[in-house]
């Protein structure tokens, strides 16, 4: 053999030589969780580095359900029971489950000594609900628009406001299809002001935005299911100076919004959310 392919034979043997082991696939269970210190780097559902410590336990339950929680099927919510029973270890708060290679976060206080049954847990990525439902033989339930219609009219309760006064808005929402539109109103008003509602505000019609200078924090609050019956209309009154501070005399474009988490038509409850919707208009508010 010549010299120099001797010489490209040795390099290429030192250079595969000095390449790291391959990391074994990592087996399916319950492990300790961390984001720092030992263990086996992994990354979560969400693209968040993670490390993985002691395997707790090699059983990952059955799943009941893998919903879709958005509009264009990107998230799942995963619904698990009995996982476990894990080692008499503590736990430290943090578990992950792995199914397939896929690493998810169970969260803080789901697992004890003798294991329990765990509510759930979120799959960020389509791909990693494909894995997770094949492995449990559960089909990931994908959301579909469910075919409401509705008509937005945003009006403000006067022709004019004195500078300085409560700035109020109308919301009228009609439902203008052929099945009862249910959604959930609340939850966002225990505090200045209620956050199910956002506006954008703008000087004319191609002027500066206003900067919200409200208060945005809320506790929550209490939550209603609103059903409007083909033709029947939801209102509401809001004061946008909870978000605006408007700087002078002058016409202004305000865009309203309200949040729709919109229910399944024949759901008589508190039952998911089958659609995120948003019921948008615009309107002019004058300044004296």
């Amino acid at each position: 053999m010549p010299r120099r392919t001797l010489v490209a034979a040795a390099l290429l043997a030192l250079t595969v030589g000095a390449q790291p082991p391959a990391e074994d696939p990592l087996e399916d269970g319950v492990y300790q969780l961390r984001f720092d210190g030992p263990g086996r780097p992994v990354t979560l559902t969400d693209g968040a580095p993670a490390v993985l410590g002691k395997r707790l336990s090699p059983g990952i339950g059955k799943a009941t359900a893998l919903k879709s929680q958005t509009n264009d099927n990107s998230r799942y919510h995963l619904t698990l029971t009995g996982l476990g029973p894990v080692l008499k270890d503590p736990t430290g708060g943090q578990a992950a489950l792995v199914v397939d290679g896929v690493v998810i976060h169970l969260g803080t206080g789901t697992l004890g000594a003798d294991g329990v049954t765990y509510a759930g847990a979120n799959l960020w990525t389509a791909a990693a609900a494909r894995t997770v439902g094949a492995k449990y033989r559960i089909t990931p339930e994908r959301r579909n628009h469910p075919g409401h219609r509705f008509e937005v009219r945003w009006t403000p309760d006067k022709p004019t406001f004195k500078a300085g006064e409560p700035v109020v808005l109308k919301l009228a929402l009609k439902n203008t299809g052929t099945e009862t539109l249910r959604f959930t109103f609340g939850g966002k008003q225990r505090g200045r002001r209620d956050n199910q509602f956002r506006f954008v505000a703008q000087e004319g019609q191609d002027g500066k935005g206003l900067p919200d200078t409200g208060d945005a924090t809320n506790f929550g609050g209490i939550m209603s299911v609103r059903a409007l019956r083909p033709g029947e209309a939801f209102r509401a009154e809001v004061d946008v100076t909870k978000w605006f501070t408007f700087p002078r005399p002058g016409t202004y474009r305000v865009t309203g919004i309200l949040e729709l988490p919109v229910l399944a038509p024949d759901d008589d409850g508190f039952g998911p959310t089958v659609w995120d919707d948003l019921a948008v208009g615009e309107c002019d508010v004058r300044i004296r």
